[in-house]
C-alpha cells in the first residue's frame, strides 16, 4: 500500500492506480501467447483459428480486443525502378534489316 500511496492523486487510491501496479498475470501471458500462436498457425484467418480453438468467432474477436492483438500489417518489399514497369511487357526494337 505504501507504494500505491506514492502514485495516488490525493487522499484516496483509485482502482486504476491499483490495477496499473499489479504484476502481469502469468495465465494472461499464456493465453495471449496461445492466441498468437494459433493465429499465426492459421495465417491470421479468424474463421479457421476460431474453429481450431473450438470457439465462436465473436469470442475470438473479443479475446483479441482484450489482449490488444491486431493482425500484423504485411510488409512489402520496396519496388525498384527497374522492376516497377516489369508488369508491362516491353518489346526490344527489332534490328534493322540489311
Amino acid at each position: 500500500m505504501e507504494r500505491l500511496e506514492l502514485f495516488a492523486e490525493g487522499p484516496t487510491v483509485s482502482a486504476a492506480a491499483v490495477l496499473a501496479h499489479l504484476p502481469v498475470n502469468s495465465a494472461n501471458r499464456h493465453e495471449r501467447a496461445t492466441l498468437t500462436m494459433a493465429l499465426e498457425a492459421h495465417g491470421w484467418d479468424v474463421r479457421q483459428t476460431a474453429r481450431a480453438l473450438g470457439i465462436a468467432r465473436s469470442t475470438l474477436y473479443r479475446w483479441l480486443k482484450q489482449h490488444g492483438l491486431e493482425r500484423p500489417v504485411p510488409t512489402s518489399s520496396p519496388v525498384s525502378r527497374e522492376t516497377e514497369g516489369a508488369s508491362h511487357a516491353t518489346r526490344a526494337p527489332s534490328p534493322a534489316a540489311p
